[in-house]
């Protein structure tokens, strides 16, 4: 993939001649705001349990797949990508994954996998 350089009259004509390219843009414009302003509620307001908790459900809401072991997620990020968004250092995440997976709550195919099998506690852990 490399980088292409277009001039702002030239984007205008682009948008103007194929406007389903303007709706995508509009789309993910859309997405990483309404992500943007779910991680800022998330760490103002709640403990860092929830926090996580909304993290996964979101992550189950636009990549999981259900499956007869739960809701499969094959992780956008890496556990320190995921650190990264919710302020916290990658240990943290990985020690709160495990103790998620330990009470059977998660279950951890490897670090870009993971299955849901009790969406209800993660509710619950999110005040949902």
């Amino acid at each position: 993939m490399g980088v292409c350089v277009i001039t702002k009259e030239r984007f205008h004509s682009l948008l103007y001649t194929h406007p389903d390219i303007a709706i995508s843009i509009i789309d993910e414009l859309g997405k990483r705001i309404s992500a943007m302003e779910n991680a800022f509620q998330s760490m103002s307001v709640r403990n860092l349990d929830a926090r996580i908790a909304l993290l996964l459900l979101d992550y189950a809401n636009r990549y999981g797949i259900m499956t007869k072991d739960g809701v499969k997620i094959n992780l956008p990020i890496s556990r320190e990508g995921m650190a990264n968004q919710l302020g916290i250092a990658r240990e943290t995440m990985s020690r709160k994954l495990s103790q998620l997976e330990k009470k059977g709550v998660i279950l951890s195919e490897n670090n870009r996998v993971l299955i849901i099998k009790k969406m209800d506690i993660l509710d619950e852990m999110a005040g949902i």
